[in-house]
């Protein structure tokens, strides 16, 4: 019925559904979700706040409530779901991550940078925060953040360090120093010729480079 935008029905057969299994995850999202759409946002906030009280780790209600707060101009509220979440759940990467890019969006730099480099200090609990930190940067427009973080990432061993590399790599085009960015799209290469995702992007960065030899090896490659 949501498909179909018929949400007064939705939320019938929901509120129904939820009185049979009142911790049924989907069900409360579904509900909440239909709820504000109608425009009941207060029955939607209180049954995401009840549904956190009873499951703090329902990591989906605190984004649901965030957004509901965000839409109403409520931004205090949201910060309190998000640092709520974080007290319940101080090993999760995701709940320090919602945190750091809701203190960008709000211009709270510092208190951005904090949160990031409390994660990524810290690789025996957040082992992949030095990749997701770079991302959020990336995403954030924050290059040489981002470059600093896939930089520490590419050197650390973790499993995710080739990825940190090509990240770097994408990072050092981005910011014009191909000639870097293609010798670490090489190095990567070195251990696993078989990166396809790293071919392409030496390719790519062949290409830049503008002259014939390198065109003609990127179009091999």
């Amino acid at each position: 019925e949501i498909g179909r935008e018929n949400l007064d029905k939705a939320v019938k057969y929901l509120g129904e559904a939820l009185r049979l299994d009142p911790a049924d995850q989907r069900v409360i999202l579904g509900l909440a979700g239909a709820l504000g759409r109608l425009g009941r946002r207060q029955e939607a906030e209180r049954l995401l706040a009840e549904s956190i009280e009873r499951a703090p780790d329902f990591e989906a209600a605190y984004d649901l409530l965030r957004d509901l707060y965000l839409r109403q101009g409520q931004p205090a509220r949201a910060e309190a779901v998000l640092l709520r979440r974080l007290e319940k759940m101080p090993a999760n990467l995701a709940a320090h991550l919602k945190l750091a890019e809701y203190y960008h969006s709000a211009g709270r730099t510092e208190e951005r940078d904090r949160l990031l480099e409390r994660v990524t200090a810290d690789p025996a609990t957040f082992p992949d925060a030095r990749l997701a930190a770079g991302d959020l940067c990336l995403r954030a427009g924050l290059l040489a953040q981002a470059e600093r973080y896939y930089r520490a990432g590419a050197q650390s061993g973790a499993p995710q360090a080739v990825t940190c590399r090509i990240r770097l790599a994408h990072v050092l085009a981005y910011q014009g120093d191909f000639r870097q960015a293609l010798q670490t799209a090489e190095q990567i290469l070195e251990g696993d010729q078989k990166n396809l995702e790293a071919r392409h992007l030496r390719g790519a960065l062949l290409i830049q480079a503008g002259n014939r030899g390198a065109v003609e090896e990127a179009i091999s490659e």
